[in-house]
């Protein structure tokens, strides 16, 4: 099996706006979703359900829905799905040795039992752009640290820019999700 970790924040974890109905779920056909127990199950929507550092208590649909849909004919074999991300947090709260990263890492060490890591996805800057500056830096020690933690330096890492198409609450400024997309 062939697994990929998502990370991130709200729109990684499943706005609760966005909720699946069942041709979601039909799209997920011969996609395997890690559980609460750490074990693999046939996934279904929310992906985001069992992550250790939710905080919405119905997450909604994410994008790994899309790419698990259409990266399951590509590599040939079943898809796992790692999905566990945190609504509202900054990359200051991914750094090793706080609990987001720290449960990243065990749940996809859990997960290695039953195939290998092939990827992360990552979505998360919206609570960095009202401060911008210095994301890049702190992404990139993100990034080094997680491929080292679960041992694979070569591990694939794909970073989402953020969505700028839409309504940006008070705290958020349009130019600092400029700024962040542009240092993704």
């Amino acid at each position: 099996m062939k697994i990929f970790v998502l990370l991130g924040q709200s729109n990684m974890a499943g706005p609760h706006i966005s909720q699946a109905n069942e041709e979601d779920d039909r799209r997920l056909e011969g996609v395997m979703l890690l559980n609460a127990s750490d074990e693999f199950e046939p996934a279904s929507n929310p992906l985001n359900k069992y992550s250790t550092i939710k905080w919405q208590p119905l997450p909604g649909l994410n994008p790994g829905v899309t790419f698990a849909e259409n990266i399951k004919g590509v590599i040939g074999d079943t898809v796992g799905i790692v999905s566990n991300s945190r609504g509202s947090s900054k990359i200051e709260e991914w750094q090793k040795g706080g609990r987001y990263f720290e449960e990243a890492v065990r749940r996809s060490k859990n997960a290695m039992k039953y195939g290998e890591i092939a990827g992360i996805l990552w979505l998360q800057g919206e609570d960095n752009t009202p401060a911008p500056e210095g994301y890049a830096p702190k992404l990139e020690k993100f990034i080094l640290d997680i491929k080292d933690a679960l041992g694979n330096k070569n591990l694939p890492f794909v970073a989402c820019e953020i969505m700028r198409d839409v309504h940006v609450p008070e705290k958020w400024s349009e130019e600092g999700v400029i700024k962040i997309n542009e240092q993704i």
